[in-house]
């Protein structure tokens, strides 16, 4: 994820206590287990100064991937699995309410050097609908963007976002489900 991807940027503030928090909460827990992943020594810095932030007030939550087999007790940490816990762990929404939650879980992650190549001659609709990325002046053209958005849509309202670190499938999602979501009628 540190070399040749877009990463996602989120603005949360927090009150910094030396003394540090008494309950932490479920979203600064989300983000050090994420930083932990990294298993790097430079980012322990910054997961002690997460850990020391009063983030209460941020009901979010973060869903992550990492690389790697995770097998028992890890299993659900991760992903779409751990989404999957998140969305069972919240109650249920009023019988009368239509909702409606956009999820696409696979990814591409890359297309290829060269058309040839069998993702390309697979998806060939991708080369249709994609914008083109160009960053020439700092480096980044070959970069694939790849932060994911998910959503729970209640018709008055989003409930849920959910950020993700993968490539640009969700365009993919958007270009398929946004004539369904426009047959619901918002009464």
């Amino acid at each position: 994820d540190w070399d040749q991807k877009t990463q996602c940027f989120y603005y949360a503030s927090g009150y910094f206590s030396d003394e540090g928090v008494s309950t932490q909460s479920e979203f600064a827990k989300d983000l050090c287990d994420y930083l932990s992943e990294y298993h790097l020594s430079d980012i322990t810095y910054w997961i002690d100064r997460i850990k020391n932030c009063d983030l209460s007030g941020i009901s979010d939550r973060l869903v992550f991937s990492v690389p790697g087999y995770h097998q028992a007790s890890r299993m659900n940490k991760f992903g779409h699995p751990s989404l999957s816990r998140l969305l069972r762990d919240r109650p249920d929404p009023k019988q009368d309410s239509r909702r409606l939650f956009l999820a696409q879980c696979s990814s591409i992650g890359s297309l290829g050097d060269k058309r040839e190549e069998s993702t390309s001659k697979r998806q060939p609709w991708l080369r249709e609908i994609m914008c083109k990325w160009r960053s020439e002046a700092k480096g980044r053209s070959k970069a694939m963007p790849h932060v994911k958005v998910r959503h729970l849509h209640s018709f008055q309202l989003v409930s849920i976002i959910l950020s993700f670190y993968k490539s640009i499938s969700l365009v993919r999602m958007f270009y398929r489900f946004f004539a369904k979501i426009m047959e619901f009628s918002l009464d």
